[in-house]
């Protein structure tokens, strides 16, 4: 389950759509994973993300907050809580779990790349630019930071 499911998580996949998190498998992309299967943080990961499939975001909420207690260095806790903040509207708190993460854990590339995301869906392109430059330069074998740049710079 733990490959499956939490290979990566990628916050809002089209800019140009309200969708939050989608489950996505990237083979053989490490610095792209959410999770350490060492970690005893990732059994919590695993219920946030069960929690949201059903829509249950008081769940998913305690469970990615128990996640980032157990390891504050894991970075499914943050996008977890950052997908359960916007899918109950609060925009800011989105943005402040996102901060966090990138500032706890500066070279994950998967939340440099989700909060660039976020970022450019709020039209701060010259921001999202610099967290997917660092995204791309952090897991420089990865297609979806360089994918996300694209839709910036075409955007424009």
């Amino acid at each position: 389950m733990h490959a499956r499911l939490f290979s990566a998580v990628i916050l809002f996949s089209a800019l140009s759509a309200p969708v939050y998190s989608l489950p996505v498998e990237l083979k053989d992309q490490p610095a792209m994973a959410i999770a350490d299967p060492s970690s005893l943080a990732d059994p919590k990961l695993e219920e946030g993300l069960a929690a949201l499939k059903k829509g249950d975001n008081a769940s998913a909420e305690k469970a990615f907050r128990k996640a980032i207690e157990l390891d504050p260095k894991i970075s499914g806790g943050y996008i977890g809580m950052a997908e359960v903040s916007g899918r109950t509207n609060k925009p800011k708190d989105v943005e402040r779990w996102l901060q966090e993460g990138v500032k706890k854990i500066p070279d994950n590339s998967l939340l440099a790349m989700t909060y660039g995301r976020w970022l450019a869906t709020q039209g701060r392109t010259n921001e999202a630019d610099a967290l997917l430059t660092k995204a791309a330069k952090l897991a420089p074998d990865s297609v979806e930071p360089y994918l996300a740049l694209c839709e910036i710079h075409l955007s424009t």
